[in-house]
């Protein structure tokens, strides 16, 4: 007995608009059903997500750079090389900088005693020490993948003592910046500084902002006292020293300038910044934006069904369209 032929009808690769709608409205319910699971799983992560709020600080720069000291100091810089002296400086983004600096923030951790907040999951508050990390992921990345891709860690010298379990202060550091805790930026129209703190509890988030602003202050009032000191001691000796007349009472005038420096610095609270509104306790959540993880999951699944609906009518069509033929062909006899 012959096989009985096929006829295979070729397909049109035009696109149909009409075949195209037709297909979404037979996967209407595949569609429903794909946007439903996705909105389920993005509530179910909006609801658990732990809530993150955001204090935020205005500030100005109150350094006088630009004011009658810092002017007079930026006039001197040639007169201060010729005489063999570095002219010391703070400008907004060298404060920035030592406010995101890894020391800076180290130190403000251990002022007040933020490790233990940061790292949670670290500390045991019943037993009051540092526990092991622990768990399926930590295990098999720390003791056996990590190892193995990148090597083991090496034993470096620390500053700081570090209890036994102790996080060290680069995993601290590396946490504290993947969560995105400590934000500082400069507007470059109206020269202001924007401090904030994103924190699980807003009342510790609004009293941290002040803490960092306060310590940041002091750190670059020290540092201006002490480097106007070091100018000091190198300018009141070239007095002593034969010199022409312009050098001698440009040196004289600089050795006024710092020493109107100090006393600045030793008067001024907010030496460096500012503060033009003061932190407050954030009512509303910063993240994660639930209203948006809604959206974005709807959207998110009419896609994903609309995609597996024409694919699948797609398919249908193809299998419908290779049909056998029967009665073409008649064995004889």
């Amino acid at each position: 007995m012959q096989q009985q032929p096929e006829v295979v009808v070729t397909q049109d690769d035009e696109i149909d608009l009409r075949e195209l709608w037709q297909h979404l409205l037979d996967g209407k319910q595949l569609i429903a059903a794909i946007m439903a699971v996705c909105f389920v799983l993005a509530f179910g992560y909006a609801v658990t997500a732990t809530s993150w709020y955001k204090a935020e600080a205005t500030l100005m720069d109150n350094s006088g750079g630009g004011g009658k000291a810092g002017g007079a100091l930026a006039g001197l810089g040639g007169l201060a090389s010729l005489a063999g002296v570095s002219m010391p400086a703070s400008p907004v983004e060298a404060v920035i900088a030592t406010a995101t600096s890894d020391a800076f923030l180290i130190e403000f951790i251990r002022k007040h005693e933020l490790k233990k907040v940061f790292m949670q999951g670290a500390w045991n508050e019943n037993t009051q020490q540092w526990q092991p990390t622990s768990g399926i992921v930590n295990t098999l990345w720390g003791e056996g993948l990590r190892p193995l891709l990148m090597g083991a860690r090496p034993k470096v010298n620390s500053p700081y003592l570090l209890a036994e379990n102790e996080p060290t202060w680069q995993k601290t550091l590396e946490i504290i910046e993947k969560k995105g805790i400590f934000s500082i930026s400069q507007d470059k129209k109206s020269n202001m500084v924007s401090m904030s703190i994103t924190w699980t509890d807003p009342n510790q988030a609004a009293q941290w902002v002040e803490y960092w602003a306060n310590d940041l202050n002091d750190l670059i009032r020290e540092r201006t006292i002490a480097e106007s000191q070091s100018m000091l001691n190198n300018l009141l000796p070239k007095l002593e020293q034969p010199m022409p007349a312009e050098v001698r009472t440009s040196i004289i005038g600089m050795i006024d300038e710092q020493t109107k420096t100090i006393n600045a610095a030793m008067v001024k609270k907010d030496y460096a910044l500012k503060m033009i509104d003061p932190p407050l306790a954030p009512e509303t959540v910063a993240k994660p934006k639930r209203v948006l993880i809604l959206a974005v999951a709807i959207v998110l699944g009419l896609m994903m069904g609309a995609m597996v609906a024409i694919i699948r009518g797609s398919r249908r069509k193809s299998v419908g369209l290779v049909m056998p033929t029967k009665g073409l062909h008649r064995e004889r006899i």
